[in-house]
């Protein structure tokens, strides 16, 4: 039987202790996979001002619509995992950025690939830790329907505010991959420049992009 996750309870939501926490250090790569162009197109460093969408932990407040203090910023982080292991980057992103059709589309909106090192470490409730189950949550709140999840990232940025930059949790599709949902209040950590900024097609990217659909079970266009 599927795991129901029932509704947050903000009020019981515990006082963040050390160990509910996730911080990612300025030495820690993040990376993303974005549409550079189309009627979706943004810039790598863009927080999306829009939603909620169909997202995991949009915490806009609905309707669905501009919401010029609220924003999100979707991406992968390369940090180990408790055996040790550690995804690629790149592979995690591909994981999260075509998980809808299982399909690596590398033309389709000129689909691009950019890494930054945060200027300001980054404080995260930690969803793969305790923190969940003192709330009331459960494995569903990563894994599950996304509305709830939604009313869930609703309910954590209202009940701790500037006290964290947003949540850190494991891929649904790669679970030794590691996520962040980066919220408007860690805007200011991001740096001026990348590091690494490609569309998906230069030839160096290939190779690896080849393995990692394997690996994943996706296809791979063209």
């Amino acid at each position: 039987m599927t795991e129901s996750l029932p509704p947050p309870e903000p009020n019981a939501f515990p006082e963040l202790r050390a160990d509910d926490l996730q911080v990612v250090g300025v030495d820690t790569r993040i990376g993303r996979v974005f549409t550079a162009r189309g009627p979706h197109a943004t810039v790598w460093n863009a927080f999306r001002r829009f939603g909620p969408t169909s997202a995991r932990f949009d915490h806009h407040q609905p309707p669905p619509g501009l919401n010029p203090h609220t924003g999100v910023y979707y991406s992968a982080v390369q940090l180990s995992d408790r055996r040790g292991r550690r995804e690629p980057l790149l592979k995690t992103c591909l994981a999260e950025g075509f998980q809808t059709d299982r399909t690596i589309d590398l033309e389709v909106g000129m689909a691009t690939f950019a890494v930054c090192r945060p200027v300001r470490p980054l404080r995260l409730v930690d969803l793969t830790s305790p923190w969940v189950a003192r709330s009331g949550g459960n494995g569903a709140l990563t894994a599950g329907p996304r509305a709830m999840a939604r009313l869930w990232a609703r309910a954590i940025a209202g009940r701790y505010g500037s006290e964290i930059d947003g949540v850190f949790y494991a891929s649904s599709v790669l679970p030794s991959g590691f996520v962040v949902a980066l919220w408007e209040q860690a805007q200011d950590a991001l740096p001026a420049h990348p590091l690494l900024h490609r569309p998906l097609t230069e030839p160096a990217f290939r190779a690896d992009i080849e393995v990692y659909a394997r690996e994943l079970g996706f296809g791979l266009l063209p």
